[in-house]
């Protein structure tokens, strides 16, 4: 899969940002070297993806409290909390989804609030929806009221920006507060899910575990949103 769609799924499954992940192991297989008595730090760091002792010996330090001179000479791992590899067995329960509804939708143009969070803990979304429900039932000239949530702009420190929104007003400026993204024609995979709000992260991780493919169907890399009906 693409570097996008990795990181999506890494995410969901582990809870872990992925490149945090790959940071932490490096440094504790660097760790695991100095304290068997690595001679030459510069060659520990450039084995482990770091084109410098000095960049080395700060993410290192940043990651243990200690230097890598201070693991060498204790030639101990005592008290390091190391990272290490793990099998990415599905231990939950995968929640059961109907096969997609499959729709082209026009460009679109949506207006709300927006805020960034990190994939592996997005603690402030149910905030930022009842922050944004006096704009859902209060904005003017809205011709269709159904909420969306679009998750975009993610980055290689699984950050991303999540909008909630609704369909810009016609013909008219935005409200102070209120941002604009617009969404390209494209067709969607319309999972549904009739449940309880508290699922829908394990409904997404469902559809990136095991709905995308066993629909037969491949993700392109951009935004993707989820929309809620009127009153929801």
């Amino acid at each position: 899969m693409s570097s996008f769609h990795l990181t999506r799924a890494f995410a969901a499954l582990s809870g872990l940002p992925l490149m945090q992940f790959v940071r932490r192991r490096r440094l504790s297989e660097a760790a695991k070297c100095l304290a068997a008595g690595a001679e030459d730090i510069l060659s520990v760091a450039l084995d482990h993806g770091y084109h410098s002792h000095e960049a080395f010996s700060r993410a290192f330090k940043d990651c243990f409290q200690l230097t890598p001179e201070q693991v060498r000479q204790r030639g101990s791992l005592a008290d390091l909390q190391l990272t290490e590899a793990f099998f990415m067995n599905d231990t939950d329960t995968p929640v059961a989804l109907k096969p997609p509804r499959i729709e082209f939708r026009p460009e679109m143009l949506l207006a709300g609030l927006v805020s960034r969070y990190p994939c592996a803990a997005p603690l402030g979304i149910p905030d930022q929806w009842q922050r944004f429900r006096p704009w859902l039932e209060g904005l003017e000239g809205v011709q269709d009221p159904t909420a969306y949530g679009v998750c975009y702009n993610f980055d290689a420190d699984d950050h991303f920006d999540y909008l909630t929104a609704t369909e810009a007003p016609a013909g008219g400026s935005l409200p102070f507060g209120l941002v604009a993204l617009r969404l390209p024609a494209q067709t969607y995979a319309m999972f549904e899910h009739a449940g309880p709000v508290s699922e829908i992260r394990a409904v997404i991780a469902s559809i990136w575990r095991t709905g995308l493919s066993e629909a037969g169907l491949t993700a392109v890399e951009g935004p993707h949103a989820g929309g809620l009906p009127p009153g929801l």
